[in-house]
């Protein structure tokens, strides 16, 4: 994994700035565990879009009981960087996990080098061995959802090419 904002570093791109054409978007959601939240940080050098940002706070702000309870878990430093420690251990944990029990079961699958996702192909799973529709990976995952309560999105709803791949 290589951060876009350290290639702008590296390409020497306004003084070590982003530039007009890269922007930085973080959220807490996955981070933190707290997606109910909506908080996150949109970071642009482009003068026009912060301008159309600017124009939309009053519609996407953060209300004030929010900020206070996202000001109090960020303020604890040391809480936090053991928060985000611990969790990412424990998320790659559970990534080598379901990685491994795919691949025991005869699935491909893409393990994350960065980030929570993990894909993998399901056909060696499906009945019949394949999954020839997006109708029909729609029905398995339901049929996935039904016995296991696991919820992997079927690859149509993430835009993938063809019917079999889910993300976790």
């Amino acid at each position: 994994f290589v951060s876009m904002a350290q290639i702008a570093l590296e390409e020497g791109l306004q003084d070590g700035g982003l530039g007009p054409r890269l922007h930085l978007l973080y959220g807490l959601s996955k981070d933190f565990t707290c997606s109910g939240f909506r908080v996150g940080v949109l970071y642009s050098e482009n003068a026009e879009l912060q301008a159309a940002c600017a124009n939309l706070q009053a519609l996407a702000g953060v209300g004030t009981p929010t900020q206070n309870a996202i000001e109090d878990l960020l303020e604890d430093l040391e809480w936090a960087k053991q928060f985000l420690h611990t969790s990412a251990q424990r998320l790659a944990a559970n990534a080598t996990a379901l990685a491994d029990g795919l691949e025991s079961l005869g699935c491909r699958v893409l393990r994350p080098s960065a980030g929570l996702f993990l894909v993998a192909d399901l056909n060696p799973l499906a009945p019949g061995g394949k999954i020839k529709t997006f109708k029909d990976e729609l029905r398995f995952f339901h049929k996935i959802y039904d016995e296991t309560k696991i919820v992997a999105s079927p690859g149509e709803a993430c835009h993938f090419r063809s019917p079999g791949w889910f993300r976790f």
